[in-house]
């Protein structure tokens, strides 16, 4: 069959007759045309639509319009809930028409429970952009959230970047780095779980981490996953400014080293084409 195919596919260089939508028809070559339903044919067709690398478990642009409660999960379609005040803001964004606001005062957004935040053993990578309206005292950035003895807690502390778990009240995982923002800045930041390594990067730079308790496996925690605000200090904190791009992308680190931060919104890969043959009989083969 494969020969069958290499001969079709010369002929289609030698003696096929082009035609208007990317269909080539094998015939005799002959100066009248004859029909067409006797002859083979061979055409490119769409394999997939654009799509987002399976890695991908939640993008939200954060794009909408002014005041919108409505933020959509653009990689996976899962709910996203905006809670207190939490709602799309057109005034200031880093890509593309808009951005989520948080005023500080009860705001967050909210996803139910999934087996995508169950990382175990695995790599990871949360990225987002992030803009403080306030860089001064307790912000949670974002959390997994069942109760104060179960979390998963991304902080900032006074100028203090702060990743912590806790598992049945006993903590699994802490570390932290010095971090000085500038309000009303646009920054990137990024946390990666890499094997046994943890890397928090602001605009492409990896922050000099201290490791107080090295990351093992991640707990699978029964709660949601939320951003805009984290349990720390006997307390929820929320935090006030603006998000952009976030992403969260399961079995990967994907920076491990110093990076040049993304330049423009996350897009979806090509649709994908390929070449097929149907031969006078309606028989579909693909050949490549």
């Amino acid at each position: 069959m494969k020969k069958v195919l290499v001969v079709i596919a010369l002929l289609c260089l030698m003696v096929a007759d082009v035609y208007a939508g990317g269909v080539l028809r094998l015939g005799k070559v002959s100066s009248s045309p004859i029909n067409y339903a006797n002859e083979g044919v061979i055409y490119v067709k769409e394999d997939g639509g654009a799509s987002f690398d399976s890695y991908t478990k939640l993008l939200l642009h954060c794009d909408g319009t002014d005041q919108s409660t409505t933020f959509t999960d653009s990689a996976t379609s899962k709910t996203v809930t905006a809670n207190g005040n939490a709602q799309i803001d057109t005034a200031s964004y880093k890509f593309s028409t808009a951005a989520g606001l948080f005023d500080g005062n009860g705001d967050y957004l909210s996803l139910a429970d999934s087996d995508d935040w169950s990382f175990g053993t695995g790599d990871f990578t949360i990225d987002f952009w992030i803009k403080f309206n306030s860089a001064s005292g307790n912000q949670g950035l974002f959390q997994q959230y069942a109760d104060s003895s179960n979390r998963t807690v991304l902080s900032f502390e006074s100028n203090l970047l702060r990743f912590s778990i806790c598992d049945g009240g006993s903590y699994t995982c802490h570390y932290y780095g010095s971090w000085s923002p500038t309000a009303g800045t646009w920054y990137h930041l990024a946390l990666v779980r890499s094997s046994s390594n943890v890397y928090i990067f602001i605009n492409g730079s990896a922050l000099n981490l201290t490791t107080s308790i090295a990351i093992n496996t991640v707990p699978n925690i029964a709660g949601c996953f939320e951003f805009g605000r984290g349990y720390f200090n006997s307390t929820q904190n929320y935090f006030n400014g603006a998000l952009d791009e976030v992403r969260i992308s399961k079995g990967i680190a994907r920076w491990t080293s110093n990076f040049t931060a993304p330049s423009e919104a996350y897009a979806p890969t090509a649709a994908t084409t390929s070449l097929y043959y149907m031969d006078p009989e309606g028989n579909e083969f693909k050949l490549n």
